[in-house]
């Protein structure tokens, strides 16, 4: 499938005034081990990371400087599809030698209906949060060069709860994921379009506990003021049918 991929690097949740990190494996440094291909189906990526987890039937992906393959390798990687190459990605991690990817924006049959699926990391913090505490939530992104489109609404959402979404056929649009649609996420970009593929973009914001929260889920949240870019393609691969 093509995807508008946004790559992860170092997840931070601290108590305000506080320097420890409630992250277990903030910079995806843990892993069990390196892919060598794009992680399929979800529960891979947990196997791949044992902190994280792929909430839904997505199939979000790990990169690391150690990967022996070129698809999975830092700082380049290549994208492939059915086997052949489609574009090349360039980019250090930001802190150590790991990275997660989730595709966002992906187009299920034509570049012209623009329906679109979403991908999705989860991990579960070291301790829960305290009523009334305030924490700093913050995380990098960066957007990757094989992407063709760009969007501004991305998050992490706080809960009590993992939350997770299966389906008997995880292709079935529009039952990927109805995360942006029920989950209002407490923590949202608003620097606008995210659509940097050189420099790591923080997005990060305060957040009031209600208490025993001990769940973060990171992603694509709809909102009402949105803000896409599709790129034209000529500059930017695309092919509506690759898987």
């Amino acid at each position: 499938m093509c995807r508008l991929i946004f790559i992860l690097s170092f997840l931070n949740l601290i108590l305000v005034q506080g320097q420890i990190n409630l992250v277990p494996d903030s910079s995806f440094e843990n892993y069990n081990y390196i892919p060598t291909i794009r992680l399929s189906p979800a529960d891979v990526f947990h196997k791949v990371l044992p902190f994280w987890f792929a909430p839904t039937d997505g199939t979000p992906d790990y990169y690391n400087t150690n990967s022996t393959s070129i698809i999975t390798s830092l700082p380049q990687n290549t994208y492939y599809s059915t086997n052949f190459p489609i574009c090349s990605n360039f980019q250090y991690a930001r802190t150590g030698n790991g990275c997660a990817a989730f595709g966002t924006g992906v187009l299920f049959d034509s570049f012209y209906t623009l329906k679109t699926r979403h991908e999705y990391i989860q991990t579960k913090l070291v301790q829960p949060l305290i009523e009334n505490h305030y924490y700093r939530v913050s995380f990098y992104i960066n957007i990757s060069h094989c992407s063709y489109m760009a969007f501004s609404s991305l998050g992490a959402y706080i809960s009590v709860d993992s939350i997770r979404q299966y389906y008997p056929n995880s292709y079935d649009y529009p039952n990927w994921s109805n995360y942006e649609t029920i989950i209002k996420p407490q923590i949202l970009n608003h620097s606008g379009i995210l659509s940097d593929s050189i420099n790591w973009v923080k997005i990060s914001g305060i957040y009031k506990a209600k208490g025993a929260e001990q769940w973060v889920t990171l992603g694509h949240f709809n909102v009402s003021n949105e803000k896409i870019v599709i790129y034209d393609t000529l500059q930017k691969p695309f092919n509506p049918y690759c898987s």
